[in-house]
């Protein structure tokens, strides 16, 4: 019996030693919305989860944390139908709006669920967010507080800066996934 597997969008290339096996050939399914993968059979598969990364406030705040990343490798996966769930990213905030970013959605797939990253923080009033990774501090008032990454997803936020001789403010920027 042939083995199958629909779902996604898909792609093949040919493994040149950097990525994959030289000269073996791979079949790549790429999600950017919820949807199901469908196999007919039990097999080893590499996949990478990635969730939804976080907005940055309004004027003076941190930057948002990126998506949780997760990557897996020589996983069996049993035949059938697996749900596949991305997350989307925290929604933008209006300029007027007086508070922090929001944070991303989870993503998941096979058990492994990656975490949303964390919002910026906004004034001396929000701290940032934390999740896959951690949204960065405003700036105003040398607020610290930036949100922490999930460990083995991704990395805490930047912390923002404010001199007041002579008048400086850096917002710290969000947390990279790891």
């Amino acid at each position: 019996t042939e083995f199958t597997a629909t779902g996604g969008t898909t792609s093949t290339y040919t493994g040149d030693g950097t990525n994959g096996t030289n000269g073996t050939g791979y079949k790549v399914h790429t999600f950017t919305s919820s949807a199901n993968f469908v196999t007919t059979a039990s097999k080893t598969f590499d996949y990478i989860v990635v969730a939804g990364g976080g907005s940055g406030g309004p004027r003076h705040s941190g930057g948002g944390g990126a998506g949780g990343y997760i990557a897996q490798t020589g996983v069996t996966i049993a035949g059938g139908t697996h749900a596949i769930v991305i997350g989307a990213g925290g929604a933008g905030i209006a300029a007027s709006t007086a508070t922090g970013g929001n944070t991303g959605s989870n993503s998941s797939f096979n058990s492994s669920v990656a975490v949303g990253g964390g919002g910026g923080g906004y004034s001396s009033t929000h701290a940032a967010g934390s999740g896959g990774s951690g949204g960065g501090s405003s700036s105003w008032n040398n607020l610290t507080s930036q949100g922490t990454g999930t460990s083995g997803q991704g990395y805490g936020g930047g912390a923002g800066e404010w001199d007041s001789s002579p008048d400086i403010r850096i917002s710290g920027g969000g947390g990279g996934a790891s």
